[in-house]
């Protein structure tokens, strides 16, 4: 056994096994699809662009890598639009809670004034 000397494989993820899956299945849309959502849903969409990229030098990848990476990069461009959001409005419970205070201690001293 040659401990000091075999490298340690690095551990596949998920996405690894899903890129392995397309490559083997390269006319499959459905391998595709799968890839890609699986990248969006993890928030890795940057390496779904990275493989399409690198397949677009490929002449007989590039037609559907070129599709695959627009389809990356769309779904990128979708995810940082829903993530702008309008300014926060500004709390003004604190504005309503120190008005009733004033008005409820407004309405008390008139009753005191007229009671008394």
């Amino acid at each position: 056994m040659n401990a000091g000397t075999d490298p340690i494989p690095e551990p596949r993820d998920a996405l690894d096994e899903l890129w392995a899956h397309v490559e083997e299945r390269w006319d499959d849309p459905k391998a595709h699809d799968l890839f890609v959502q699986s990248c969006f849903d993890r928030g890795r969409l940057d390496r779904a662009a990275a493989r399409y990229k690198a397949c677009t030098q490929d002449a007989q990848r590039f037609t559907v890598a070129d599709k695959r990476l627009q389809a990356v990069v769309f779904l990128a461009s979708q995810a940082l639009e829903q993530d702008r959001s309008a300014p926060a409005r500004p709390n003004h419970r604190w504005l309503v809670l120190v008005a009733v205070v004033v008005c409820a201690g407004s309405v008390a001293m008139m009753l005191y004034a007229l009671v008394r």
